[in-house]
């Protein structure tokens, strides 16, 4: 492998050294540490995050399997310590982490095609929010996600009468921590003719608060002109569900 493709992990303490690693396994285990460590005090407590990583870092996309979870989790929290993206928040036990960047800078420096949102709620809670119809009404629109949430099964969003705007499959699902299912828009002519999309839902729990995080690939031209701002402002319409009991009904 050639050196470009690696990169030297750093750490905290300039006059210790620490092995260098595939480019692609540190972009992968570094977008999963920032999803899981939360921006504001009191952070995550150090057993907790390593546990998170151990969890999601094997199911994270573009994740080599034979790669050791548990190292990359302390390797990737030395060096994002050294490189100033994490901080400790108490040195004794028990150790607790945070984010140095705010989480409106996350977003906007993220790819385009993710979305964040933190939301003082329950995953059970979120869960919910995001699989009940009667739920998604309040937030989406109106619209129904209607589906038996197995893997396999057609996922639709439609009017209360019954006209089916997206429809998608059941890729992956893990209550009430990740949902993945394919995304294609139906009542558009444009965005029809193109292939499936993929939206990803992670959810993180971060003390008394949870951490969403909806990746969404694959867009064609006129899938991504449709959900442009569209993300965002289902994500804000969760956290008014969520945190206040009301919203104003939000669009994709």
């Amino acid at each position: 492998m050639a050196a470009d493709d690696r990169i030297q992990l750093r750490h905290p303490d300039p006059t210790k050294t620490n092995a260098s690693i595939a480019r692609d396994a540190y972009a992968v285990a570094r977008r999963t540490v920032l999803a899981i460590v939360p921006a504001a005090e009191p952070g995550i407590a150090l057993d907790a995050y390593l546990a998170e990583m151990r969890s999601r870092l094997p199911k994270a996309k573009g994740w080599d399997p034979s790669l050791s979870a548990g190292w990359y989790a302390m390797a990737m929290k030395l060096d994002l310590e050294a490189r100033g993206e994490l901080r400790r928040v108490n040195t004794k036990p028990p150790q607790r982490l945070v984010r140095t960047r705010p989480e409106q800078e996350l977003r906007m420096t993220a790819p385009e095609n993710v979305y964040q949102v933190e939301i003082a709620t329950t995953p059970e809670r979120l869960w919910k929010a995001l699989t009940d119809p009667q739920e998604t009404r309040k937030y989406w629109h109106g619209a129904l996600s209607i589906c038996d949430w197995q893997v396999g099964s057609r996922w639709v969003s439609q009017s209360e009468e019954g006209e089916v705007y997206l429809e998608g499959e059941i890729l992956e699902i893990d209550p009430p921590r990740r949902l993945v299912h394919s995304f294609h828009i139906l009542h558009q002519p444009d965005a029809a003719a193109e292939a499936p999309s993929r939206v990803e839902f992670d959810i993180t729990p971060i003390g008394d608060r949870c951490r969403l995080t909806v990746t969404h690939t694959g867009r064609g031209p006129a899938t991504k002109a449709y959900t442009s701002g569209g993300w965002e402002s289902i994500g804000r319409g969760l956290k008014e569900l969520l945190e206040k009991g009301n919203v104003a009904a939000a669009a994709m």
